[in-house]
This record gives C-alpha cells, structure tokens and sequence, in this order.
C-alpha cells in the first residue's frame, strides 16, 4: 500500500463538496458499491451527487 490517492474528488470553493459521504450501496446493480457526496453550500438548496463505481476505476 502506498500514500498516493488513487482518486481526487474536487468541487468549487464554498460548497462544503464531501461534507458527508457514504455508501450509496450497489445503485446499478453491478457488484460494486457506489458512494454518495454532499455539497452542503451549494446554491441555492444543498445538493447530492452520486458516484457510480464504473465512473471510479
């Protein structure tokens, strides 16, 4: 194991991008589980975006 991330999840400064982040479990049924991230700030209402694991790898 080694100290390099293998993925870096960004959003716009301000947004709280990652304030929370959980499971989403296997949304599209293709075995892998999928992760769900909050934008706390976002404008005008907080908003929700799900990653789906194919996206990731």
């Amino acid at each position: 194991m080694n100290n390099v991330a293998d993925l870096n999840f960004t959003g716009e400064s301000g947004d709280y991008f990652g304030s929370s982040v959980s499971s989403a479990g296997d949304v599209n049924g293709d075995g892998y589980s999928d992760l769900i991230a909050g934008l706390e700030g976002y404008a005008p209402v907080s908003e929700e975006q799900l990653f789906i694991s194919e996206d990731l790898q």
